[in-house]
């Protein structure tokens, strides 16, 4: 199993980027059952048609779980703020990116990402209807703001939510985990296929039908 990714952001430590600025980061990791295997399962990245023009590369280099997680911790380090949001998209990864060229180079904060997990292709509608989270795409765009200074709280947020924005013609659902849920409450019923929208209020009227439970279904439209 591959797994790729596609983060933009600033030019991580090491990487000088002309002009200087954000830049596109692709990572690919491999899972498999030899070091073989896993090489085999990259190959494709060598024949993409920019791989010559990459600013710095890292051809199949074996790695640990820990070492996954650090080199994660590079763009989510600790004792910062943060404000995150997420989209589903079906749409090709190019129509995704051009949406977020101007958004991400007019970021307060050159510390805010956003990443794109690529998933298999969907079937059918693009759900899953036996999962938690029912709505799925193509892939997964998850946005940060992430800053430092409590004075830069709204320009921040602002800039998540102007993101958000810029995605919404290519967005078919959200993750709840992640989703902004402040920004709009009704994020929470676009993270499920309607039928198990309707379910999931069914329960809740059976299990707390006095609403003792705070939970994100609270300011959500039944309809």
């Amino acid at each position: 199993m591959v797994e790729p990714s596609f983060l933009l952001g600033a030019a991580p430590p090491g990487v000088t980027a002309q002009p200087p600025g954000t830049v596109a980061v692709v990572t690919a990791v491999a899972f498999a059952d030899s070091a073989q295997a896993a090489v085999e399962a990259l190959e494709p990245l060598e024949r993409c048609p920019a791989a010559g023009r990459a600013l710095h590369a890292q051809v199949a280099a074996p790695t640990t779980f820990d070492g996954l997680f650090d080199a994660a911790a590079r763009f989510w380090p600790e004792g910062r703020r943060y404000a995150a949001d997420t989209a589903w998209s079906n749409a090709e990864l190019g129509a995704v990116v051009s949406r977020l060229r101007e958004p991400i180079q007019a970021a307060p904060s050159n510390e805010s990402v956003v990443l794109a997990t690529l998933s298999p292709e969907p079937r059918g509608i693009g759900t899953a209807a036996d999962t938690a989270f029912s709505v799925h795409g193509r892939t997964l765009l998850d946005c940060y703001a992430v800053w430092q200074d409590p004075v830069a709280d709204d320009a921040n947020r602002g800039w998540l939510r102007e993101t958000m924005t810029a995605l919404e013609p290519v967005t078919v659902g959200h993750y709840v985990g992640e989703a902004d849920l402040t920004a709009a409450p009704a994020r929470a019923r676009r993270c499920y296929t309607e039928q198990n929208w309707r379910r999931l209020l069914a329960l809740r009227a059976r299990f707390d039908p006095d609403g003792v439970f705070h939970t994100f279904l609270d300011g959500v439209p039944a309809r």
